[in-house]
């Protein structure tokens, strides 16, 4: 796959009670190519089973995507002011 675009979310901190997890969380846009077999919308991926570190790599992206019809960087429930 070719990388189009990538950008650095932010990074997270997962404590667990035998390990430490540390992750930077990447936006990483590919070049169209076939179907996009294995990629999910937002409403499927809100229907997994999902860990408590998923929940803050989704919240990091969530802070990045417009918010439909709205072409500002806000991030889901944010006021305008």
């Amino acid at each position: 796959m070719t990388v189009v675009k990538e950008e650095t979310l932010g990074a997270l901190v997962q404590i667990y009670s035998h390990f430490r997890l540390e992750a930077e969380v990447r936006h990483v846009r590919f070049a169209a190519r076939g179907r996009g077999a294995g990629w999910h919308t937002r409403e499927q991926i809100d229907a997994l089973p999902l860990s408590r570190v998923d929940h803050k790599v989704l919240a990091l992206v969530a802070k990045q995507q417009p918010v439909a019809g709205n072409r500002s960087r806000r991030g889901k429930g944010a006021k305008a002011s």
